[in-house]
């Protein structure tokens, strides 16, 4: 289907939202989406607003799945996880599951600019990307520099300071 088309459902979701549930709209619009109904399922559940639908359609130009993109974009309140997954496009090491993890619940563009100003310490790229996914400042890079004196792990000082509890 072509991009015009889904904007048009899109802006036809818009407008009905009034007269219908969001997420009932959300799933009866993602048909349009080449999504199986347990993806649909997965980005509409959580359907506030438009949001979700409008997230994952403007994902549509990464490297994620559909599946992935669903993911990313379930419980988006607006169109940020997009732009944190740009940010991360440049960022060689980082796969795709990576990526969606990083930028879901992302608010703007910081959990891709914590994972950028992390790269010079000593953690591994899942370390990097559960201390500052979720992130909406650099308060996570404080307190994982900050915690060295704790005598915990870096894995435990990792999850003291992500911005986000581990829940993947």
């Amino acid at each position: 289907m072509s991009q015009f088309l889904l904007s048009l459902l899109v802006a036809l979701f818009l407008s009905h939202v009034s007269q219908a549930s969001p997420k009932i709209e959300c799933f009866e619009v993602s048909a349009a989406f080449p999504l199986t109904v347990k993806q649909r399922l997965v980005l509409c559940t959580a359907a506030l607003s438009e949001a979700p639908l409008r997230c994952f359609e403007l994902s549509a130009g990464s490297t994620l799945s559909p599946e992935q993109r669903a993911s990313l974009c379930q419980f988006a309140p607006s169109d940020a996880p997009t732009h944190c997954l740009k940010e991360t496009q440049l960022i060689l090491e980082l796969g795709n599951d990576q990526r969606q993890k990083l930028c879901y619940l992302a608010r703007d563009i910081a959990p891709a600019q914590c994972y950028n100003t992390t790269r010079g310490f000593v953690l591994s790229v899942d370390q990097r990307v559960t201390l500052c996914m979720g992130a909406g400042s650099d308060d996570p890079i404080t307190c994982f520099l900050n915690s060295g004196p704790t005598g915990l792990s870096v894995d435990q000082r990792v999850k003291l300071c992500a911005a986000l509890p581990a829940i993947f």
